[in-house]
């Protein structure tokens, strides 16, 4: 990750069909921050 200059906290593996997109096939990363925020990826890692 460093090499692209990337430096997360996290890197939670997760399926793809399981990542909320709009309806033109964005990523919504605000969805996916509440989701972290309240715990539902916690038995991940």
């Amino acid at each position: 990750m460093n090499t692209i200059g990337l430096n997360p906290d996290y890197l939670i593996p997760v399926p793809k069909e399981t990542i909320p997109k709009t309806g033109i096939g964005k990523i919504q990363r605000q969805e996916l921050r509440k989701r972290f925020e309240a715990g539902e990826f916690h038995g991940i890692f």
